[in-house]
């Protein structure tokens, strides 16, 4: 070797296993880094899925409570009207103008009712009683 080369030149020597154990250990870093990239990832996107069903959650647990409190409110106020007397009422007033009418009804109760025409005129289209016609007021009342 010294004749081909010289006795005064460096000549680097490389030990292959020394190599070979260098790019190895360099080539499981680079794969442990990359299996932990994807670890990272995986987490972070099953963390983003959970607060989105957390909140989609929270969003229907809102929305039943405010049902919730509607109920409450509304049997609330139910009760306080249970307390007030049904008003019985023996006189009416009733102004209506030209050309109005009013839908085919039963008045509440059956009650009577007597018209007095100030001005015009009032039509009153009546029915003959009929026995469905006599079932569905007693159902209704």
């Amino acid at each position: 070797m010294k004749a081909g080369v010289g006795s005064t030149s460096e000549l680097t020597v490389e030990d292959e296993d020394e190599t070979l154990e260098q790019e190895m250990l360099e080539w499981m870093a680079r794969k442990y880094r990359e299996q932990e990239k994807r670890k990272r990832e995986k987490t972070q996107k099953g963390l983003q899925s959970a607060i989105i069903r957390q909140r989609e959650v929270d969003r229907w647990k809102a929305e039943e409570i405010k049902q919730e409190l509607a109920k409450k409110e509304l049997k609330k106020e139910l009760g306080r009207l249970q307390n007030f007397p049904i008003p019985r009422y023996q006189k009416f007033f009733l102004i209506s103008m030209k050309g109005s009418f009013t839908n085919i009804h039963v008045d509440f109760s059956a009650t009577s009712v007597y018209y007095h025409v100030n001005t015009g005129k009032k039509i009153f289209y009546v029915a003959p009683p009929t026995q469905s016609g006599a079932l569905s007021k007693d159902r209704d009342e």
